[in-house]
């Protein structure tokens, strides 16, 4: 979900695709549309975290994990090298992304360039 609670947004696998979903008044979802199409890789994305600045972070199973700002255009990509890995969920702490690599066993770590979107008010 964004930051204002109006546009949520889905992890559609199998077409490589994120869905937004804007949020009607009543909390329902209405026309439902492809956010980013993705390429390449073993499948498409998995898990999807928002920052702080509308952006939103993907794990491509395969390529790595993208940040793409809040007009869904990539700016930053963390991947492994050579290494392969199957990024599949993340997790901010700060600015700091958790990263689970499903095929190694590992949790990783990235420094992002904005904090994750506060999930809470304290």
């Amino acid at each position: 979900m964004n930051t204002k609670n109006t546009q949520v947004y889905v992890a559609i696998t199998r077409s490589q695709q994120i869905w937004r979903l804007p949020l009607m008044s009543g909390g329902s979802p209405s026309k439902s549309g492809v956010a980013i199409q993705l390429s390449g890789g073993h499948a498409g994305p998995d898990g999807i975290e928002m920052d702080a600045e509308d952006g939103l972070v993907v794990c491509h199973l395969g390529v790595g994990v993208w940040r793409f700002d809040a007009n869904m255009l990539p700016t930053h990509i963390a991947h492994a090298g050579d290494e392969h890995r199957l990024m599949t969920n993340i997790a901010f702490k700060g600015s700091t992304l958790y990263i689970t690599d499903s095929l190694n066993g590992e949790i990783l770590a990235a420094e992002m360039p904005v904090a994750g979107k506060r999930m809470y008010s304290a």
